[in-house]
């Protein structure tokens, strides 16, 4: 693509000259055709077709799909798909379909689209070279090659609910530095990142329903758990803001009671609740850790938006309870205040 003469080069193998004309033909452009040793050019001179095709990145690795694509209608999100297929991909005997790339931002892009149109799990696999190509008699360095293959069944994920569910397989260490920003949209922080949905803390945050520990996403028993069985030196946790208000169901307690207008006498309830925060660290400093929690904006360490959260940081200095021999409750009731 020329963005000075508003020339739009396609090329195409000998075999595909015909069918490639007859695409062109039919979308309403004309085109000049070059033959070349190993290909067919077609030049199209359109200012409004080459305007359109900046959003879709330069040269072989730097190729994206623009925004507009993943706002298409499922028949055009599916010839999306199929057309690149056919020109970078293949279906294998499993029934498995692959497309690859040398571009990484191209990858995500195209497993987006076959999630949303096959509703099934898509993974991304990069090969890095390891040789020197010679094309042509020149020696090329070859660029990483990503592999984006949609899975033929759900043995490693199932749709549900407008969402693809997968295993995890493996969780890759980065040594990286990079800047993040904030998405939000209102009060919803939930947002997607190379193609995976990020939630914000369900149980707690202002964006959610903040069902706290009434929610099965409430995962501190566990945390807990996991704690006392390793004993590490350190535990750091992280959470929204919204955890700082947030308190636990609790449970009624009888305390007394109290005569009615007709000298009948009636019990007195009275419902005892902690905060979440409470919990936490009464739960550490049983298991034997000093902690403190801390408030801390993103702001603060140089992120241009404000994020507050909570990091509880805590250090282990004596047995704990357990050890001691006091009694300690089974793991999944962290917070019970009977």
């Amino acid at each position: 693509m020329n963005s000075f003469n508003h020339k739009v080069v396609i090329c195409c193998g000998k075999k595909a000259k015909s069918e490639l004309e007859e695409i062109i033909r039919d979308a309403g452009y004309h085109a000049t055709i070059s033959e070349e040793r190993t290909v067919f050019k077609f030049i199209i001179c359109n200012q409004s077709l080459c305007s359109f095709l900046k959003g879709f990145g330069r040269y072989a690795i730097g190729k994206k799909l623009s925004g507009q694509c993943f706002n298409l209608e499922y028949e055009r999100k599916k010839a999306l798909y199929e057309g690149y297929l056919s020109a970078d991909g293949y279906t294998g005997k499993s029934g498995a379909m692959q497309t690859t790339t040398i571009s990484a931002e191209l990858a995500t892009g195209i497993a987006q689209i076959a999630r949303d149109v096959f509703h099934r799990p898509v993974s991304i696999s990069k090969k890095n070279p390891k040789r020197i190509c010679v094309v042509e008699g020149r020696q090329v360095n070859e660029h990483p090659l990503y592999c984006v293959t949609v899975s033929p069944n759900e043995r490693y994920g199932y749709y549900k609910d407008g969402f693809i569910w997968c295993l995890v397989k493996n969780i890759e260490r980065k040594n990286e530095r990079r800047t993040v920003f904030n998405i939000g949209v209102e009060t919803d922080e939930t947002y997607t990142a190379n193609g995976i949905v990020v939630h914000n803390c369900q149980p707690f945050s202002v964006a959610g329903q903040r069902k706290g520990a009434g929610d099965n996403r409430y995962l501190w028993p566990h945390m807990l758990r996991a704690i006392h069985e390793i004993r590490p030196d350190w535990v750091i946790g992280e959470n929204v803001a919204g955890i700082l208000t947030m308190v636990q169901p609790g449970q009624e307690t009888e305390v007394g009671s109290q005569s009615t207008l007709f000298g009948e006498s009636e019990p007195v309830f009275k419902r005892r609740q902690q905060y979440v925060v409470e919990t936490i660290c009464r739960d550490l400093e049983c298991e034997g850790y000093s902690v403190q929690p801390v408030l801390i904006p993103a702001c603060s360490v140089g992120a241009p938006h404000r994020r507050d959260r909570v990091w509880f940081i805590a250090h282990r200095d004596s047995p704990g309870l357990q050890a001691q021999g006091a009694e300690q409750p089974p793991a999944g009731t962290a917070g019970d205040d009977s």
